[in-house]
């Protein structure tokens, strides 16, 4: 049976397997953004421990060469 060119006959639902595509997807998904973040995080606390040490050093050098 063909309607507006789909084969409806075969399905795609869940009922035939069709949810193992959205969960792989999803766990593509899932995986891709966790992989990103702790690919990040070194980078990302580095960064943050740099600027805290730099405005600590600002911070000396003002009250050393305070007025």
């Amino acid at each position: 049976m063909l309607t507006s060119g789909y084969d409806w006959s075969t399905g795609s639902g869940i009922e035939n397997g069709g949810s193992r595509k959205v969960f792989r997807v999803a766990g593509y998904w899932v995986m891709g953004v966790t992989q990103g973040t702790l690919f990040m995080l070194v980078p990302m606390v580095m960064v943050g421990l740099s600027v805290g040490f730099m405005q600590r050093i600002v911070k000396l050098g003002v009250k050393v060469g305070g007025d």
